[in-house]
């Protein structure tokens, strides 16, 4: 994973710019409708809970600016309230199994007059308030999904992903550094780019519009491994996984040669006698790897791993030293030749741009590292 950098300036101009669309969205919200499911029709309603929540949206701008734009941190303090509310387990973030009355077709008939304002008959107004006093409460998650997930950030012209992502200005996957992150809009076709909710808007649709909880990535890391799991310890009080803005390095790749040496010619080596190894804190490590499977992703490159040590190779031998001597006393022109013959910027403020970067500056290190233990 690589650490992005906060930037509360950007924060500061998506919350003016989205502030009226989240207050608009709770304002014309429907406080209550009729669910279909299994060929049945049910009423549904919010709860206390949730009106709370809109209302206090509504009514603190405060509030709704720490929901938006909180750091890290200070999103963990509404994951820890709404776990407060609903007990010592992650229940209250699912949808309860709960026994409905279903409505029959002529109920739904009166519901649907009523909503579209037509008129009523004292027969249907009875029925109604029959109705609405067997009416099924609905679980928090999915009132405010309705909001904030359908209502806003599915719409396209409400939340634009693609400007999004192009603000936020990565070009690679920040949770694996291996892929790019490309938005195409043509048109004939519209790529739109990952959006990785780092706390799973599934989870935390409360949180499906906080601007430090919406991380670029690839689909990799998105759909294919992390989806709905999240980062949090189980009484969501802190991150279990660091946090994208938070992160802090404290591991590297390495690399194990067997059935070889350093010292080998490493165009003859078989790629298979190249394991790719990983050191430092291993506790980051595996939390990492739990959540991104890096580890198992990473052993896969070792032919890419393989490449580089042949480049090295011929990068530090004598002849070539001695063609570039003269050019490589300018640190400008150092770094354009580490670049397009090891493939990796000297500076680490650079792995964002470029895939694989962190890898084979840490792989390019570890070579020089063994070669010099070798020497002595």
């Amino acid at each position: 994973m690589y650490g992005l950098t906060k930037d509360n300036q950007k924060a500061e101009a998506f919350f003016e710019k989205h502030k009226d669309v989240v207050l608009n969205a709770i304002r014309n919200r429907e406080k209550w409708w009729i669910y279909p499911r299994n060929g049945r029709q049910y009423l549904i309603t919010e709860d206390s809970t949730t009106r709370e929540f809109f209302k206090t949206c509504l009514n603190d701008e405060s509030y709704l600016r720490k929901l938006l734009t909180g750091q890290p941190n200070e999103l963990l303090e509404f994951t820890q309230y709404f776990f407060d509310k609903g007990g010592k387990t992650d229940s209250f973030f699912k949808e309860q199994s709960i026994k409905k009355r279903s409505l029959d077709d002529q109920e739904k008939k009166i519901v649907e007059k009523f909503k579209n304002k037509e008129v009523l008959t004292s027969e249907d107004k009875t029925t109604l308030r029959n109705i609405l006093k067997n009416k099924k409460v609905a679980d928090f998650n999915r009132c405010v999904s309705r909001v904030f997930i359908e209502g806003i950030y599915n719409k396209t012209d409400l939340f634009c992903k693609v400007g999004f992502v192009k603000n936020k200005n990565l070009r690679i996957c920040p949770y694996c550094g291996r892929n790019y992150i490309f938005s195409i809009d043509r048109d004939d076709k519209v790529v739109k780019p990952q959006i990785d909710h780092f706390l799973p808007k599934g989870k935390f649709p409360f949180l499906a519009l906080s601007f430090y909880n919406m991380i670029p990535c690839c689909t990799t890391c998105n759909v294919d491994i992390k989806g709905e799991k999240h980062a949090l310890a189980k009484t969501y009080d802190k991150y279990e996984v660091p946090h994208p803005y938070e992160y802090e390095d404290k591991w590297i790749f390495c690399f194990k040669l067997n059935n070889t040496d350093i010292f080998s010619e490493f165009a003859s080596v078989q790629t298979e006698n190249i394991e790719i190894e990983f050191k430092g804190d291993a506790i980051t490590l595996d939390v990492h790897n739990n959540l991104f499977a890096v580890k198992d992703l990473y052993k896969e490159h070792n032919d890419i791993a393989h490449e580089l040590l042949i480049r090295k190779q011929y990068w530090t031998s004598n002849v070539a030293q001695g063609f570039y001597q003269d050019i490589l006393n300018d640190k400008t022109v150092r770094s354009k030749m580490i670049l397009s013959l090891l493939g990796y910027p000297e500076s680490t403020q650079e792995y964002t741009k470029r895939p694989f970067a962190k890898f084979l500056k840490e792989i390019s290190d570890y070579y020089d590292e063994l070669v010099n233990i070798g020497k002595q």
